[in-house]
This record gives structure tokens, sequence and C-alpha cells, in this order.
């Protein structure tokens, strides 16, 4: 490139840069792109402090790059009971151990990679108008992916009985199908097939957020304006001075 060039070849340089270091949430895994079915019958997840109720079900993901997850969004419905506003959660992330989570048969959550406690005021809630609802919050911190490794994602309630809740299945079906452990009341060990696996869709309805890189409009401004000086010069090189500033 000519000298004349550098001094805006550095705007346009400028601009890039900026282009990537801007970044907001997006999602970067949707586990229901295709919807949910409300009909699935979901499966449990729940913790009773009271009762000896202690059931997660866990479904996995994978990045073919690595990742930050900043945020989760779910769907899920109440039963035997009468539906609650928004209560406590814990959020697992676990490792893979050959198509399910770690840990088991009792008790898993000591094995997580990374264990959140989310207060009630730290969950948004959407009522679905079908006896389901969304529920969206943004993780305390970051829980870094690697890429091409396979993780796991419990979602659990704190409440007492009753009611009780679970999660709704997913209509696409991606990787490994969910997983659950409920085993003080229904003798089901961690980690065992999910009441979803009965169903056409075996994955349980959620999505995870993280930081998007994405242009501002004053870097887009920037950049063109970079890229149209360029080609100004290239028609202008001999008269206009600012093509010469570095000449």
């Amino acid at each position: 490139m000519k000298k004349q060039y550098i001094f805006l070849a550095a705007i346009v340089g400028s601009a890039g840069s900026a282009l990537a270091s801007s970044a907001h949430a997006g999602v970067i895994w949707d586990n229901y792109s295709s919807g949910y079915n409300p009909d699935s019958g979901g499966s449990a997840s729940q913790l009773d402090l009271v009762l000896p109720f202690d059931a997660q079900t866990a479904d996995d993901f994978l990045f073919t790059t690595a990742q930050e997850v900043t945020g989760v969004d779910w769907i899920g419905f109440f039963f035997n009971g009468t539906p609650l506003t928004v209560p406590d959660w814990n959020i697992f992330f676990y490792g893979d151990n050959s198509g399910a989570p770690t840990g088991g048969p009792a008790d898993p959550s000591a094995t997580a990679l990374a264990s959140y406690s989310v207060g009630s005021g730290a969950v948004s809630l959407t009522d679905n108008g079908d006896n389901t609802f969304s529920y969206s919050t943004e993780l305390t911190s970051i829980f870094a992916a690697s890429a091409n490794s396979t993780y796991w994602i419990a979602i659990q309630p704190i409440f007492e009985f009753e009611p009780q809740w679970a999660i709704s299945g997913s209509l696409d079906q991606t990787g490994y199908t969910a997983k659950i452990g409920f085993p003080e009341v229904l003798f089901i060990p961690y980690w065992s097939e999910s009441p979803l696996s009965s169903n056409e869709q075996g994955d349980m309805a959620f999505r995870l957020t993280g930081a998007e890189e994405v242009p501002t409009p004053a870097t887009l401004a920037l950049f063109g304006l970079g890229l149209a000086g360029l080609g100004w010069c290239k028609h202008h090189s001999k008269s206009a001075p600012i093509c010469r500033i570095l000449k």
C-alpha cells in the first residue's frame, strides 16, 4: 500500500478493532429453537428443604468454539398444587461422564463445575398462557465453556411441596437425551433417563445467552468513513492534501 493511504488505513484498522471489542448478550445455545411441548409431561426438578425432595433434571450442550455463558432461559410448569410466582433457584453446570452428568447415584451437586444460587428477584417470569412459564436470569459470574466439550445444565427451583415443578420438553433433539435423579421419593438414582426420553423429543427447553460480538452504530460509521476515504484517495491522490499526509 502506498504511503498516502497509511493514515486512512489506520482509521479502518481502528474501526476494525472497535468492531471486535463491541459486544452484547445474545442467544449462544438454543435448545428449543423449534418451540416447546406444553403437553410433554415435563421432567421433575425441585429441592424441598423440609420433605426429602431433591430432584434434578439435566440436559447437555456443546459449543464448537469457546464461549462465555452469562445467562439462562428456560420453560417449566407446576403440578400437584397451586402454581407459585417465582421461587429461588439452583443452577448447576456439570461435566460429562460417558453421556451423562458427573456424580450420582446420590446427590451429584458436589461434582458440579459451577453452582449458582439465584434469588427470586433475579429471575424474570412470563406466563405463556398454556400452563407453562418462561424464566430468564443473568448469572452472577461467567461460566466459561471450552470448545468441543460436552457440558450439562440442571435448573432446580427451591420451595416446599406442594406444588411440584417440572421443566418442559423441547421440540428439538440435540446430543443426549435429558437425565434425571429423584432418589429419595421415587427411588430414581442419578442419572437415569428422564420422562422426556419417552416422548418424541428427549430434551428439556432451555437456552444459554452470552457475549455476541456486534458493531455499534458509531463504529460502523467510522469504518465506512475509512473505506470511503481510501476509495476517494485512489482517484485524487495527487491533489488531495490528506492523502499526502504521510507521503
